[in-house]
């Protein structure tokens, strides 16, 4: 039967059935063209480190006369700026980036968070920047693969499994089976999909449990400096200056720069990821340096949303003018207010030493101190044998 011999109910139902086959047609096609976009592809191994090769970098630090301090690696987050943790570069006076024999300067350190082990730098090596997946883009046991120059070893990848996630100390760690070895902290850790969901931090020194920084601490530090803001690189300059000079046990050179940053501040706080350690510093410098009216105010005020804290300040001072007894009072009276807070049982510590306290008082209060969070005592404590070289361990 010809086309023209149908009827007219019979043209409409084909045609009628031919919308509806196109129909289910399309939506055959967007189903697959979404699902290829919501689900990426998972990479091969070695399709993902032809992916990331080029943003992993190995970081160098040296000291003033050039010579080499410790090694480890870096992550191109962005054009021109490499992240890596915070102790590749502490003691040092400036790093270098390596990448396949090519050698690029840091020009600058634009982020830091010490307590959470990161410093975000600038540099003109002009490699690609990672592609970073979005904050909490991670399950746990999913496989990741890491990217570092472990002993050297340039871009020597890696896989595991993300085994958790953790709060240690406060700060949020993924815990994952990938070994992380001298050289390979502030690598990538990347997903099956070559993004990068964390930068590889340590190995636990008993066992082979690894860790890594989720991205999203990056995506929430403060203390990242736009190119053009002055203000916020000096501030960056002077506490990185403070911070060196302290653990270099310079204390005159310390305090110059606490109170430079401070002048820098014109009157505005300071970034959050740097209070602690500032208040930390301030605290043992009151006690080593000549300190005039004038900066002891101007520190007041630098700290003066804190009231306790700035009470502290003044009770240093009474303490230092001979007033140990009122110091002490106060100093009790400020560790009730806020009984987890370290600080004040370090104070409580040097005002038992002032009063000739060598021993009782003194070592209750500053392992009390230490338990809370002052890692920096645990040598003192160690040295005296008050803990045990596994509690020093474990705390520092």
């Amino acid at each position: 039967m010809d086309l023209y011999e149908l009827s007219y109910t019979q043209l409409t139902l084909i045609k009628r059935i031919m919308l509806k086959t196109i129909f289910i047609l399309e939506i055959i096609a967007i189903s697959i063209f979404f699902s290829n976009t919501i689900q990426p592809q998972v990479l091969e191994p070695e399709e993902i480190f032809e992916r990331v090769n080029n943003s992993v970098v190995a970081i160098v630090a040296y000291d003033m006369d050039d010579i080499k301090m410790s090694q480890g690696s870096g992550i191109i987050i962005d054009t021109g700026l490499v992240v890596t943790n915070f102790h590749v570069y502490q003691g040092s006076e400036r790093l270098k980036v390596f990448h396949y024999g090519k050698e690029y300067e840091v020009t600058r350190i634009i982020g830091v968070d010490i307590e959470r082990d990161v410093i975000i730098c600038q540099t003109d090596s002009g490699l690609l920047p990672i592609e970073i997946t979005q904050a909490n883009e991670f399950r746990i046991g999913e496989r990741v693969y890491a990217i570092g120059s472990p002993l050297g070893y340039e871009n020597s990848i890696t896989e595991g499994l993300i085994s958790g996630l953790r709060e240690i100390e406060n700060n949020s760690l993924l815990q994952i089976s990938t070994p992380i070895s001298f050289g390979s902290s502030g690598g990538a850790v990347v997903n099956s999909r070559g993004k990068l969901v964390g930068i590889s931090t340590s190995g636990h020194l008993v066992s082979d449990i690894n860790f890594a920084i989720p991205i999203e601490t990056i995506y929430n530090l403060s203390t990242n400096c736009s190119i053009s803001d002055t203000i916020c690189s000096k501030k960056i300059s002077h506490f990185l200056k403070c911070y060196q000079a302290y653990v270099k046990l310079n204390y005159e050179e310390a305090f110059l720069q606490l109170n430079n940053y401070i002048a820098v501040d014109l009157g505005e706080s300071m970034q959050p990821e740097l209070e602690n350690i500032f208040k930390i510093i301030t605290l043992y410098l009151l006690f080593e340096v000549d300190y005039t009216t004038k900066q002891l105010t101007s520190i007041k005020h630098f700290f003066r949303n804190d009231e306790n804290f700035v009470s502290a300040l003044d009770n240093i001072d009474l303490l230092l003018e001979g007033e140990e007894l009122a110091a002490l009072n106060n100093f009790l009276m400020n560790s009730k207010k806020e009984p987890n807070n370290p600080n004040y049982y370090y104070c409580l510590g040097r005002c038992y030493e002032k009063m000739g306290d060598k021993k009782t008082q003194l070592t209750h209060f500053y392992k009390k101190a230490f338990f809370l969070g002052r890692k920096d005592l645990g040598s003192i404590l160690y040295k005296q044998g008050i803990i045990s070289e596994q509690q020093w361990e474990q705390f520092k």
